[in-house]
């Protein structure tokens, strides 16, 4: 067998569907001289409803369904593409987005059924927190850990999850979950120097609050409005507003809590596509994410990458990598309103300094990009694989006779 070092190693990645954020990473990652990659997308859509650009970044990709994924699970059919698109490939590495998706697993595991050499790599964004746990569930979850021979995983509570699954950790490599961070760094820093009529800001408040992301459950929208009321009744007129881009099945449920709250200064802005965020980014006072259940929370990163201070609730497996408590933002408990109506007022009335909170989380999130991403996975894929074979001919030199 040839060695990793050898030549380059052929890596698949499979994700469910392809946003902005897997672009950046798998073309930093397919930039990497020691690495060949395909990329495969199980849907052409995924449930965000962002916009594909013209470009894929010069990245090879194969579409197992060009369907919108809509909450669907992979199909056996899909499964039996995918199959193909593995014996076709040949690859050193396969690289599957989570344990959940059992057609998807059965492929893969029958891939390297035929071909012991391949790695099965589990990419993996699930914490301890991110949902409630049950024994069963988790015994089985540790059933279908034991099939890999390693992960990828975006920060540490991650990791710790799958030590507490069984695997061990050097298996595990870090990678750091992350965006295109030079692309909100730049774009934001434009917006700020417009002047408002020419950036199309005029529309929006002098000074608010932030949020991006999806309208469902587990985003805590509803403990969100509920804390903003709260602060406005402290704040007065001088309280900030609250902007909310983004939409989904609970915005109508949204808009109705503040109208029968009679809840001034709430923006309801509907689906924004990756360009058009920064205007918001630079414009926000602070970011918010509330989320009660969030495996990392990637609009964070964003925020952090515009130069903004961060609200962040402490169910977000970000917080360990990215928040630091006072220094670049502050982390709250979702379910306390009353706290993080505090929290709103304490950083409106600037008894904290906004500006060294926001130049404090750009220096942290620096540590998170997609270069950084592709050479700690390349690294440790390199190393999982090139033990593989080691392994393998120790134990063909050791059966000769």
């Amino acid at each position: 067998m040839m060695s990793a070092s050898d030549s380059a190693l052929k890596v698949v990645w499979q994700w469910p569907a392809l946003g902005p954020y897997h672009f950046a990473r798998m073309k930093a990652l397919a930039e990497r001289p020691e690495i060949e990659l395909t990329v495969v997308e199980s849907f052409s859509e995924d449930d965000h409803k962002w916009k594909r650009a013209e470009t894929q970044h010069d990245l090879r990709v194969v579409t197992l369904a060009s369907m919108p994924m809509m909450g669907k699970r992979p199909s056996m059919k899909i499964s039996a593409v995918l199959a193909h698109v593995l014996d076709r490939e040949q690859p050193d590495v396969v690289v599957a987005p989570g344990y959940a998706d059992t057609p998807a697993l059965l492929a893969i595991f029958a891939h390297r059924c035929l071909n012991p050499s391949t790695l099965a790599v589990l990419w993996s964004e699930s914490t301890l927190l991110d949902h409630a746990r049950k024994r069963f569930k988790e015994a089985l979850k540790t059933l279908s850990v034991s099939a890999f021979d390693g992960a990828l995983v975006a920060g540490r509570p991650h990791q710790l999850y799958l030590r507490r699954l069984g695997m061990r950790a050097s298996d595990i490599g870090i990678v750091g979950n992350c965006v295109d961070n030079d692309f909100f760094s730049v774009r934001a820093t434009e917006e700020r120097q417009k002047p408002k009529t020419s950036s199309g800001s005029d529309s929006l408040p002098a000074s608010f609050f932030l949020y991006v992301g999806r309208m469902i459950r587990e985003k805590n929208l509803p403990n969100l409005i509920e804390a903003y009321g709260f602060y406005r009744e402290q704040a007065g007129p001088s309280a900030w507003d609250l902007v909310l881009v983004g939409s989904g099945p609970e915005e109508m449920s949204l808009r109705q809590q503040v109208a029968q709250s009679s809840i001034k200064g709430v923006w309801f802005e509907g689906i924004r596509q990756i360009d058009e965020l920064p205007l918001y980014y630079a414009r926000a006072k602070c970011f918010v994410l509330p989320s009660k259940s969030e495996p990392w929370g990637l609009v964070v990163n964003e925020a952090m990458a515009s130069g903004l201070p961060v609200l962040v609730s402490n169910r977000c497996g970000c917080v360990a990598d990215l928040v630091r408590d006072g220094t670049n933002g502050f982390v709250f408990d979702p379910f306390d309103t009353r706290s993080l109506a505090a929290l709103l007022v304490k950083v409106s009335t600037r008894r904290v300094a906004l500006e060294e909170l926001g130049a404090n989380g750009q220096k942290t999130v620096a540590n998170y990009n997609p270069t950084l991403f592709a050479e700690r996975a390349s690294t440790h894929l390199k190393r999982m694989y090139d033990r593989k074979m080691q392994m393998g001919s120790l134990s063909m030199f050791g059966s000769s006779d």
